[in-house]
């Protein structure tokens, strides 16, 4: 099924369309730089002789931002792909846009804030998890700096 409409006001809300669509680009670059620092994180508490559950628990992490590395790949490429879609039918005498393309906009929306949560809640359990490990490692040592 396709909605079509002689409205003039439909190349506003396609210009509309595409700068909202653009910012989710910064929005998907905001959280890839967010599980770059993630990464760096987990790296520099690599600490050797680290308890086995803990170890295994930054291992998970890394897992999960890997995964979620693969989300901000796919959600790119899409993102790409829809703007170029949107791009061409600013100016149109007579723009055809179809209920699918609209039900991808939302879904990719939708998929965009739930990478953003992903990657929130991935942040606030792994500083948990950080926290705990330094003061382990601090009670051992009684030295800070050895963490860091």
């Amino acid at each position: 099924m396709k909605l079509t409409t002689n409205d003039e006001s439909l190349d506003d809300e396609l210009q509309e369309l595409y700068i909202r669509s653009s910012h989710w680009g910064l929005d998907i670059g905001f959280e890839e730089g967010e599980l770059r620092f993630l990464k760096k994180m987990l790296h520099v508490f690599a600490i050797p002789n680290l308890h086995k559950d803990d170890a295994l628990k930054m291992e998970a992490f890394g897992n999960r931002l890997v995964e979620q590395q693969t989300v901000i790949d796919t959600l790119k490429t899409r993102l790409t792909g829809l703007l170029k879609t949107i791009g061409p039918l600013i100016g149109r005498k007579d723009p055809k846009i179809g209920l699918g393309f609209l039900e991808q906009l939302a879904t990719l929306e939708n998929e965009i804030k739930q990478l953003a949560e992903e990657v929130k809640d991935i942040k606030t359990t792994l500083f948990a998890l950080v926290e705990t490990i330094i003061k382990a490692h601090s009670a051992k040592t009684g030295d800070l700096i050895d963490v860091l």
